[in-house]
């Protein structure tokens, strides 16, 4: 059994005094009826159209906030502003180069677990048989306030069901953006990390989202 413990809150100076940590479950969190694991088995999901991860990005996002360009992209580009057409221009070149290595996927896998004071016990999933022995602890901090929340509230008695998952843009990417940076391509090298930030953060969402669909919850309306 392996653990994990939550690195330590600074505790603020001054005169709001903390109060201290404790375990107990807050009443803000309902109790619901807990979900077993739909399924054992590890999953792994290759994205090998990067296309259907790329329509989705915020042009706004990875325009504006990663590489820097000043103003309303979508409209810049749609005026044929210089710098938004050399830039959208750099960005579709990337693309096509990283088509050639970059391989996205993600990897997930439900555990069932059990809420023990500000600790979620993660436990091998076995139909029929139920283990007592833990393959893993994660240690959490609890607000320090009244009725203060920690991520075990979340955990329903007596046993419930977490799922875990990773997402990766393959290996390389970062040698590959160190190349770019030797030849002196340092918004190339900036952009190949912007967009490999951004697959991450798309293919998260595409998974956490998926989640309640396989578990035959509807998809939340759009905000």
């Amino acid at each position: 059994m392996t653990e994990h413990r939550g690195s330590d809150i600074p505790v603020a100076t001054g005169a709001v005094e903390q109060l201290p940590e404790t375990t107990e479950r807050s009443k803000r969190v309902r109790i619901l009826t807990p979900l077993g694991a739909p399924y054992p088995e590890r999953k792994v999901r290759d994205v090998p159209q990067l296309r259907e991860i790329w329509e989705y990005i915020n042009p706004q996002m990875l325009y504006v906030r990663h590489l820097g360009f000043k103003s309303n992209f979508e409209k810049a580009l749609a005026a044929r502003d210089p710098k938004a057409l050399e830039l959208h221009n750099l960005v579709e070149e990337v693309q096509a180069e990283a088509a050639k290595f970059m391989k996205v996927k993600a990897v997930w896998q439900f555990f069932d677990a059990e809420a023990e004071g500000n600790s979620i016990k993660l436990f091998s999933h076995h139909e029929g048989t139920k283990s007592t022995k833990p393959d893993h602890v994660f240690h959490f901090h609890r607000q320090r306030k009244p009725d203060g929340l920690c991520l075990s509230d979340y955990v329903n008695p007596p046993r419930d069901s977490v799922a875990l998952f990773v997402v990766g843009a393959g290996t390389g990417i970062r040698q590959r953006a160190e190349e770019y940076k030797a030849k002196g391509e340092y918004l190339k090298s900036h952009a190949l990390q912007a967009l490999v930030h951004r697959d991450r953060r798309r293919l998260r969402r595409m998974a956490a989202q998926a989640y309640p669909r396989r578990l035959g919850f509807p998809r939340p309306p759009p905000t």
